[in-house]
């Protein structure tokens, strides 16, 4: 991160990892520049929906609020934003708030995008297939290298 401090998602993760490990502040720091800034790509969604869980767990539904709020002006296609957001009306006893929270989700049963946390938790398979690839044509010659180093004994699994 210290390399390319501009890059968001590095420090979408890294504020992740400080909350895990107990620093709410430097989370925070991190976090709400993502979150309130003008993107619009998964990265700003997820900084969103973390900083106002957040906010939620604080005590801090207003925050919440006001956050979602901002947010969903940038990005009204994110329906995880809208549900977020129902929630936090709900939490703070807001039921009809809550309802009309839901409405654009319901309006669009169709257009519901991948979730963000499908492309934050999901790993590319690129290079591992890449590597297992190269350990499955490298195999033959290596299993030839051990049996000439330690006789026939060391080949004895295919």
């Amino acid at each position: 991160m210290a390399a390319s401090p501009e890059l968001e998602e590095a420090r979408l993760r890294l504020a992740l990892n400080l909350e895990r490990t107990g620093d709410r502040q430097r989370f925070r720091e991190l976090l709400d520049p993502i979150a309130t800034g003008d993107g619009r790509d998964w990265v700003s969604a997820v900084a969103c929906e973390e900083l106002a869980r957040s906010q939620l767990e604080a005590g801090l539904p207003e925050e919440a609020d006001l956050l979602l709020r901002g947010a969903l002006q940038r990005m009204p296609e994110r329906q995880a934003l809208w549900i977020l957001l129902a929630h936090v009306h709900d939490r703070q006893g807001l039921l009809s708030r809550s309802w009309e929270s839901l409405e654009p989700v319901a309006a669009a049963p169709g257009a519901a995008e991948a979730s963000e946390r499908l492309t934050y938790d999901a790993w590319a398979n690129g290079p591992l297939e890449r590597a297992r690839a190269a350990l499955s044509r490298d195999s033959a010659a290596l299993r030839a290298a051990l049996v000439a180093e330690l006789g026939r004994d060391a080949a004895v699994r295919p």
